[in-house]
């Protein structure tokens, strides 16, 4: 089975979820005898320590990946017929120029091709993301009459602008569950909650099948009384000065714990700010840096988004013990979170809720060496081969 897997950026396992994800399941697929082929429209800045996996890496010949390009076009169709690729595995997911050159070449290709398109990021995310923003603005300060703007802004997102953009997401999702032979989507309610914008016609084309990880042996670690966050520093979906205020409630209570954050982004600055004028002590920033060290030696992982797509780094910390605990603000959480036995997932940006888990861990040992042990039998569904297999299955169903 020959495979090509169509990304934005070079499927490096060190740049970010999707591509590591990529990279992934192409390992597991090589080692199953299949050919796996990658196109890029954008290099990689970040070098990679990983032995390549894929047969060959390509890139489109112009980058411009928001609009639809013939010669683009023609690239693709030179490639499938060149290594007679069977299957295409769209990871851009719903980006209108991608589906157009999915729609143009599914026109010209004369040789059975599945195109397989995977929604990495949660439904209704443009709807998070725009009401996300408006909450943004007063973690930077404003005047009095930018405030009343932005009040004006919100009172007319929430009572007209919301419907226009949940109509304009539905209509993008059915134009790639259209074009698209199958749509894979990373949760069970996920998939109920696109299904629901779809026509009944079009539902039997999803599939639910989650990001996997490559297991690996883990040492026992002594756990330190250590509060954990891995990802990027930004001031979007992120919204770590969430966490940094709820650790200044807990700081003065714990002061034998320490909040660790893994990670750097253009707003650490920021945050190392903020942690100064709320006169923080136990708190550090490491900066971009291997987080396995820390998943393993840390006693709690904290997640505050207010959307994801999967949350790769849940997993990663439950494979080492590290307990998890997130706002329940996107769909692929109960995915992985049994709250209560391998973490706990709290009412979305109820800071109370949130406080009260991480105080409840925070002073209960055997609670946590519990939990611990189950978030490290809890990942084995996640095994990067048994899903690589599932993903096989779906590739020669032939429905």
């Amino acid at each position: 089975m020959n495979i090509l897997i169509l990304g934005l950026r070079e499927n490096n396992p060190n740049i970010g979820g999707i591509e590591n994800v990529s990279w992934q399941l192409a390992k597991e697929w090589k080692d199953m005898g299949c050919q796996v082929f990658s196109l890029s429209f954008l290099k990689s800045q970040i070098p990679s320590d990983c032995q390549s996996v894929f047969e060959e890496s390509y890139f489109f010949p112009n980058t411009d990946y928001g609009t639809f390009v013939e010669e683009n076009k023609e690239y693709l169709l030179s490639l499938i017929c060149k290594h007679d690729i069977q299957i295409i595995l769209n990871q851009i997911s719903n980006l209108p120029s991608v589906l157009s050159l999915c729609e143009k070449v599914k026109q010209q290709v004369t040789s059975p091709l599945q195109w397989i398109t995977t929604v990495h990021y949660d439904i209704n995310f443009q709807l998070k993301a725009k009401r996300n923003n408006f909450f943004i603005k007063e973690l930077l300060g404003t005047n009095l009459k930018r405030w009343i703007k932005d009040i004006a802004s919100f009172v007319y997102f929430r009572f007209f602008q919301k419907y226009k953009i949940v109509r304009e997401e539905r209509d993008l999702y059915l134009n790639m569950v259209r074009v698209s032979d199958k749509t894979v989507l990373l949760s069970g309610a996920s998939l109920i909650r696109l299904a629901d914008m779809l026509p009944s016609s079009e539902r039997g084309k999803l599939y639910s099948i989650p990001n996997p990880i490559e297991l690996q042996p883990i040492c026992s670690v002594s756990k330190k009384k250590q509060l954990l966050y891995v990802g990027r520093l930004e001031l979007g979906l992120k919204r770590v000065d969430r966490l940094i205020k709820i650790w200044s409630v807990l700081e003065p209570e714990f002061s034998e714990w320490e909040f660790v954050i893994v990670g750097d982004g253009d707003y650490r600055y920021f945050y190392e700010a903020m942690c100064r004028n709320l006169g923080l002590k136990n708190i550090r920033f490491t900066g971009y840096t291997n987080p396995a060290t820390y998943y393993s030696e840390s006693s709690i992982l904290c997640l505050s988004s207010s959307s994801e797509g999967f949350g790769m780094v849940l997993i990663e910390a439950q494979m080492h013990g590290c307990i998890p605990v997130a706002y329940d603000s996107f769909d692929t959480l109960h995915e992985i979170i049994e709250h209560g036995k391998t973490g706990f997932a709290v009412k979305s940006f109820n800071k109370h809720e949130y406080i009260s888990c991480l105080r409840r861990l925070m002073t209960d040992e055997p609670l946590r060496s519990s939990m611990s042990e189950e978030c490290k039998r809890s990942v084995a569904r996640f095994d990067s081969k048994q899903i690589a297999s599932r993903w096989i299955k779906l590739f020669e169903d032939k429905k």
